[in-house]
């Protein structure tokens, strides 16, 4: 642009000098003045050009900057976006902090029926049907979790809604911090690292909701407070020992419980904290895997995402022990997860789980003495598609007595429950649809809401049908 303005300058000099020629015969010395103005004026025109070729790259930088910060996924990191794996989250540029917000929303349309059930609605002749049905909330959980300061420091904080009330609790509440490459201290409230069916998420289960002996034996949801060290990472060999305020121990102060008796505080209602101590220890092993991938796929029971894996057997076993004046409790269990390569998309896991009373015999107190419940359970699913799986359940649970009438209000009672059903999924586990039907022949002692399982006081059948909708932000 300046090179072109020097050639038109001294035409215009020349067209300037003709007018002037044309019009009167200057001298020399003012045609020369007017040939200075002249260039003067050439001079100005050219630095003005000058100038917007300057603005122009400036405006040019400016744009470019901006258009690089805007794209979030760029190559050397991100402030904030959306993961794979997370969802979205907010990210320091060095991943020292890590910020990431997410909710889950379950909602359901459950549909109860018992036969000759005399505690229902219906109880006015020996051999009335109570029949239930409508929707609910069933879960709204909320929470955060990342690290903080350094990768090897990481938390989660997360609350859910109650599916009756709309009141809100805490349920995970802790720290975690990897000091060695396999090894970590938590401390906190965090999940008791016992049955496996616990641990696994609830927007991971294969079915619409755990089983009936999970919530009998364990709870659904069993929140403990206290500090643990965890062994592994990406090795086969992974373990977890607890020092905790015992069983059902969430959300409550660091006072023991008052009474001596655990099980009118909740050991087997699974309603109370009721130990003064528990000590916990899980321990799991990769016989087949890859163990620096394939410890995701333990955290759920489906298959769903695992196309064209490799085969995974993981087995698990662990056992707690807590302690409250003279009661003792003691749970144990033993599983195993196994998804074959031959079979692709088949995931199929069991366990065995137990627990018993003990109690010091002293004259004063004889008639007490122990009791011992126990089970089983095997579930298999299998994707006949990438959208589409199948799945069934079976569980059956024993429940033990004690001659003390506190701890025997369930009695002697052989407990099955078959569950079948399918998933649907949209997006992966994040949206997916579920319906199954579960089938009680020897009905269930007590009601568990959130399984959509009533009581009943006799061995009578019960059926419920849940269609389920799943939503993870």
């Amino acid at each position: 642009m300046v090179s072109g303005t020097r050639k038109i300058a001294p035409a215009v000099a020349i067209l300037g000098i003709s007018a002037i020629a044309m019009a009167a015969a200057p001298t020399t010395e003012e045609l020369k003045a007017q040939i200075d103005a002249l260039q003067q004026k050439v001079d100005a025109l050219e630095a003005n050009q000058v100038k917007a070729a300057d603005v122009d790259a400036t405006v040019r930088q400016v744009l470019e900057d901006a258009d690089r910060r805007s794209q979030l996924f760029a190559s050397e990191g991100f402030t904030a976006g959306y993961t794979a794996d997370r969802g979205f989250v907010l990210q320091s540029a060095d991943g020292a902090f890590l910020l990431h917000p997410y909710i889950q929303f379950q909602f359901r349309e459950s549909n109860n029926w018992r036969d000759n059930d005399t505690t229902g609605t219906n109880s006015s002749t020996n051999n009335a049907n109570d029949n239930n049905n409508g929707f609910e909330v069933r879960r709204l959980k909320y929470g955060v979790e990342g690290n903080a300061y350094t990768s090897a420091l990481t938390y989660q904080f997360q609350w859910q809604t109650s599916s009756t009330a709309g009141s809100v609790s805490l349920e995970d509440a802790w720290a975690k911090y990897r000091f060695q490459p396999n090894w970590a201290v938590q401390a906190g409230q965090f999940k008791d690292p016992l049955f496996h069916e616990s641990l696994v998420s609830s927007f991971k289960q294969l079915t619409a909701d755990r089983s009936l002996q999970n919530s009998l034996l364990e709870g659904n949801d069993n929140y403990i407070q206290g500090a643990s060290l965890l062994y592994g990472d990406k090795n086969p060999l992974h373990g977890q020992v607890a020092f905790t305020d015992g069983f059902a121990g969430a959300n409550s102060n660091y006072l023991d419980p008052t009474g001596g008796d655990p099980t009118d505080t909740g050991f087997r209602s699974n309603n109370n904290k009721a130990a003064n101590f528990g000590l916990a220890a899980r321990v799991e092993y990769m016989v087949l895997g890859d163990s620096a991938k394939d410890w995701k796929r333990y955290s759920t029971y489906s298959a769903q995402g695992a196309k064209d894996a490799s085969d995974l057997l993981i087995l698990g076993a662990a056992g707690e022990w807590d302690q409250v004046g003279d009661y003792n409790a003691y749970w144990y269990t033993a599983d195993a997860q196994w998804e074959p390569a031959a079979v692709s998309g088949l995931s199929v896991y069991g366990a065995l789980v137990g627990r018993n009373y003990r109690v010091d015999q002293t004259e004063s107190d004889s008639q007490k003495n122990s009791a011992s419940d126990y089970g089983a359970l095997v579930q298999a699913g299998y994707m006949v598609t990438t959208r589409i799986e199948p799945f069934v359940r079976y569980d059956y649970t024993r429940m033990g007595t004690m001659s003390d009438s506190t701890v025997d209000s369930f009695g002697t009672r052989n407990i099955h429950e078959i569950t079948a059903g399918v998933n649907y999924y949209l997006f992966g586990q994040n949206a997916k649809f579920t319906l199954d039907l579960s089938y009680l022949p020897n009905g269930s002692p007590v009601t568990v809401s959130g399984l959509d399982i009533s009581s009943q006081t006799r061995d009578e059948e019960q059926w419920i049908a849940r269609a389920q909708f799943q939503l993870v932000l």
